[in-house]
């Protein structure tokens, strides 16, 4: 009897199965269809090497860029040769831009490769897409492009270009600063004395030294770390330190050089302790000294 109701449900059973086998089928496919559309172009397309011959742009340093001919092809590795000066180099294939990307709109904001003259290739910034780009590179310096001559970025070189950017900004608020700030001043009345330690100024900057011989208007100073002795005029003159101020965050001052014959350096005061002070350069390269290694910075008009 079980048999027998076993034998007359087969036909369904079977046709039920073979539904579901169908469904579980076109399921699947409709699945993978959808996660293939969704997938970014960049994740499954593979970039084609560049032919020998053909024209190329090479990043060897992070935003920095030249354009070259392909030589040789050696498996992950590029040799080029650099459109500047004729130079051979080996690079990473990784490194190299081909100059027949796709055909891309860029926008206000875009960090780009772009070519502003000759073949002279920067990292630059989109700040117009009318009638052609306007560009601006690192420096601010502005130009205008055309979009051929813009390469768009892969995401590592994006975030090279775009802390260059953000390096170069910093750097211009440094120096904006540094001219509010103004020049080491002498105190009111002073006057120096023999052998004593001042900084002069020289073009290449303020330089320690000490009073060699007095004159009325100009002075010989004996320059330290050399035997030099030169003739200074007593209005390019300031005492060495320590000074009888106090330092605060934000201030710009002259620093004690490493070396007793360099020049003093102009760094911005980052924060300040009871016998430490941390500052910054226009690099942001930082040091911690003594304040009796600071000659403060004073405005014009604010006085000594």
């Amino acid at each position: 009897m079980k048999s027998d109701v076993i034998f007359a449900l087969w036909p369904h059973v079977a046709t039920v199965a073979i539904a579901l086998l169908i469904g579980l089928v076109f399921g699947t496919a409709a699945c993978k269809k959808r996660e293939q559309n969704a997938r970014p172009l960049a994740a499954s397309a593979t970039p084609q090497a560049p032919e020998r011959g053909e024209r190329v742009v090479v990043e060897p340093a992070a935003a920095e860029f030249f354009e070259a001919r392909v030589l040789e092809l050696q498996g992950d590795r590029v040799r080029v040769q650099m459109a500047a000066n004729g130079d051979t180099k080996l690079v990473a294939l990784s490194d190299v831009y081909r100059l027949r990307p796709p055909t891309r709109n860029f926008s206000r904001g875009d960090f780009v490769i772009c070519k502003p003259s000759g073949s002279t290739w920067s990292a630059c910034r989109v700040e117009s897409s009318e009638s052609g780009l306007t560009i601006t590179n690192a420096e601010g310096k502005e130009g205008r492009v055309a979009p051929t001559d813009a390469i768009a970025p892969s995401a590592v070189t994006e975030l090279n270009i775009r802390r260059r950017f953000d390096r170069a900004e910093e750097r211009a608020e440094f120096e904006r600063g540094l001219v509010r700030a103004g020049s080491p001043v002498a105190p009111a009345g002073w006057k120096p004395g023999p052998s004593e330690r001042v900084l002069a100024r020289l073009e290449a900057g303020w330089f320690a030294g000490s009073i060699h011989e007095l004159g009325k208007k100009e002075v010989r100073v004996a320059w330290q770390g050399n035997d030099r002795i030169t003739d200074v005029a007593i209005t390019e003159l300031v005492p060495a330190p320590p000074y009888s101020v106090q330092f605060h965050k934000g201030d710009y001052a002259l620093v004690r050089p490493l070396a007793p014959s360099g020049a003093w350096q102009p760094m911005r005061i980052e924060s300040t302790a009871e016998n430490e002070v941390v500052l910054r350069d226009a690099a942001a390269n930082k040091r911690s000294v003594a304040p009796s290694d600071l000659v403060p910075l004073v405005a014009r008009g604010d006085g000594g």
